[in-house]
């Protein structure tokens, strides 16, 4: 069985290795697995009871399970998280036998997650890119300007891309680190590294290129909105916000109201670098 390493948990891949996408890789790892993936039937998914919310998915929640349901269309038709069995296992139901290697990668994201966040581990949606030895993030919602931001850092400043689309954070780790996630959304962009998080940019689209720095409670709620996280179950959203605290006030972090147009990216570097200059004592 294969095994991947995603933020420190690994995680067995117990299905034939046609099913496994090569974005997984560059994760393999030695060790014995702490979770697993493997198939089901669709019999597994039909559970009664349990707390259903509308998301992307239609998410239903027990006790001592989460299932995932998905468009009908799909060739994952719906996972089932046992996140309290001897051994965490997450079962994909396929539509048929036939490999599906990428759909299935993507299925299990949302249960890896929630066995990463029961270890304090979040993920934020954001693109993000390294320059001067740290990862900075660009977090807006979709079609604000994330992937157009940080092709701007690359062109000017010669950044290199780090993840399309998310990147993982562990509750309280200092310093507060990067951890490269095998998920990118549809950008293909992603690197199996961990690097210090430089800052984190809350993107809004401007007619002219300002940054200006987020503290306090509102740096929370920002950064805990923004993760991709367990925000439906009761109390959820508060437990988030709790473990990430400390996170929040080690990481720097600054609204961007910007043009998608060069001066955007020397605005958003000049501020970076200003703060980097400040946490390293040397304003």
């Amino acid at each position: 069985m294969r095994v991947i390493d995603v933020t420190g948990l690994r995680i067995g891949l117990d299905v034939p290795d046609a099913w496994i996408d090569p974005g997984f890789y560059p994760y393999f790892t030695a060790g014995a697995p702490e979770a697993c993936v493997r198939l089901g039937a669709a019999e597994l998914l039909q559970r009664p009871g349990g707390e259903t919310y509308e998301m992307e998915e239609r998410v239903t929640v027990w006790p001592d399970a989460v299932r995932m349901l998905y468009r009908e269309d799909e060739r994952i038709i719906g996972t089932l998280l046992r996140p309290d069995a001897p051994l965490p296992e997450i079962i994909a139901v396929a539509k048929d036998d036939a490999p599906a290697p990428f759909e299935l990668m993507d299925a299990i994201k949302g249960s890896v997650y929630c066995l990463l966040q029961r270890r304090g581990v979040y993920v934020l949606h954001s693109a993000s890119v390294i320059l001067d030895g740290r990862v900075y993030a660009f977090s807006a919602p979709s079609g604000t300007g994330k992937t157009t931001h940080a092709a701007l850092w690359r062109k000017v400043f010669g950044a290199e891309d780090f993840n399309g689309d998310q990147l993982a954070v562990i509750a309280g780790e200092r310093p507060v680190t990067a951890h490269g996630l095998p998920w990118c959304g549809s950008s293909g962009i992603a690197r199996a590294e961990a690097l210090p998080l430089g800052g984190v940019f809350f993107l809004e689209r401007g007619k002219e290129n300002r940054a200006e720095p987020v503290d306090g409670l509102q740096k929370l709620a920002l950064l805990a909105q923004r993760m991709v996280a367990d925000h439906f179950t009761p109390g959820a959203l508060g437990r988030t916000m709790n473990e990430l605290a400390p996170t929040a006030q080690a990481l720097p972090c600054a609204r961007l109201t910007c043009t998608m147009e060069d001066a955007a990216a020397r605005v958003a570097v000049a501020y970076a670098r200003r703060a980097m200059r400040q946490e390293e004592g040397c304003a």
